[in-house]
């Protein structure tokens, strides 16, 4: 049987339609979760700030614990909407 003749370099060309296709659908499941995490962890950060103002800032370890889990949220964050995905 002979095979479909086709032009070089044709193979790289995809449609919008096609590309989305190969993708698997754990691919964007993985950062809908990741940017999941970022929202729990920024969630977290709320609570302490909160704990921190209603012991009424006795020690602000508290409030360096709540500035440091929002660093880390938006640390996540911004890597599961900037970080390359596989297509």
């Amino acid at each position: 049987m002979a095979e479909p003749k086709t032009r070089p370099g044709a193979a790289e060309e995809r449609t919008v339609s096609e590309a989305n296709v190969l993708r698997t659908p754990g691919d964007q499941h993985r950062w809908v979760r990741v940017y999941a995490i970022a929202f729990v962890l920024m969630a977290v950060a709320g609570g302490l700030f909160v704990a921190s103002f209603l012991g009424r800032l006795e020690s602000i370890r508290l409030l360096w614990a709540s500035a440091g889990v929002s660093v880390a949220a938006i640390v996540v964050a911004a890597v599961s909407v900037l970080a390359p995905r596989r297509r």
